[in-house]
C-alpha cells in the first residue's frame, strides 16, 4: 500500500477574499435573526432578502442587500467584542 500524496491545491487561498466575505457577511445576518444552522433545516430560499423584508417594510435591491449585510459583519466583528470587552472591565 503506497501512502497518497494530497492535493495541496485545494489550501491555496489566493483570490477567494471576496467570496469568503460575501459567505460570511451572509451567515451573519442569519445569525443574527437567531437562525443559525436552524436556516439549512428550514428550507427557507433567499432568507437574507425575506428578514431585511420583514424589519424594513420594503424590498432591498441587491446592492442595498450587500451593503447591509457587510455593515452587520462589520459591526459583529469590529463593534461587538470592544463592548463586550468594555462591559467585563466595568
Amino acid at each position: 500500500m503506497h501512502m497518497r500524496i494530497p492535493d495541496n491545491s485545494k489550501y491555496n487561498a489566493h483570490g477567494t477574499g471576496p467570496m469568503d466575505v460575501a459567505a460570511t457577511a451572509n451567515q451573519e445576518i442569519i445569525n443574527t435573526a437567531g437562525l443559525c444552522m436552524f436556516q439549512v433545516f428550514s428550507g427557507a430560499t433567499d432568507i437574507v432578502g425575506k428578514l431585511l423584508h420583514a424589519v424594513a417594510g420594503w424590498d432591498y435591491s441587491q446592492d442595498e442587500t450587500e451593503s447591509c449585510r457587510l455593515e452587520n459583519f462589520q459591526y459583529e466583528a469590529c463593534i461587538q467584542p470592544a463592548r463586550r470587552a468594555e462591559t467585563v472591565r466595568l
